[in-house]
């Protein structure tokens, strides 16, 4: 199964995400979630790329991409 951006934008608005993170850039987070499966962006999301979000905390990262890369590094080293 795969997800257009369109879907993944109704699924996250509907699950209250806009309104936890109104600030929330959907279109990069949708490439983020591509490009981490080592895979480049073609428009859809399979289940395992959807299945990335859930290893993300999204409170240890509140408010800055750099501490996002940190955490990243430590937890996954250079690449």
């Amino acid at each position: 199964k795969r997800v257009s951006f369109d879907s993944f934008q109704k699924a996250l608005n509907a699950a209250g995400f806009n309104k936890l993170h109104p600030s929330a850039d959907l279109k990069v987070l949708f490439l983020f979630i591509t490009e981490a499966s080592g895979k480049h962006a073609n428009g859809f999301l399979t289940q395992g790329e959807w299945a990335l979000l859930r290893g993300l905390d999204a409170s240890a990262v509140k408010g800055s991409p750099a501490r996002l890369r940190r955490l990243l590094e430590q937890k996954y080293g250079s690449m």
